[in-house]
C-alpha cells in the first residue's frame, strides 16, 4: 500500500503490510509447535529463523 491509499476500516499498517486489526504479526518459530507438513503429523524439520527467513523442510516428504 502506497502513500496516497488508505487503509480500510478493521485494518493496521504493519511490518509485513495490511492486515485485519484482530490478527497479531508472529515470528514463524513462535508458531512452530502448531506447523505440520502432513495429515499423519510430522512436524517441520528445520525452521531457520537466523535472519528472520523461513527455510522449511519437511521430513518423510515421500510417501
Amino acid at each position: 500500500m502506497n502513500d496516497h491509499q488508505q487503509i480500510p476500516p478493521d485494518y493496521k499498517q504493519t511490518e509485513v503490510g495490511v492486515i485485519p486489526q484482530d490478527w497479531e504479526v508472529k515470528k514463524i518459530f513462535e508458531m512452530k509447535p502448531f506447523v505440520t507438513s502432513g495429515s499423519r503429523g510430522w512436524a517441520l524439520s528445520d525452521i531457520d529463523t537466523e535472519i528472520d527467513a523461513l527455510e522449511a523442510k519437511l521430513a518423510k516428504a515421500r510417501r
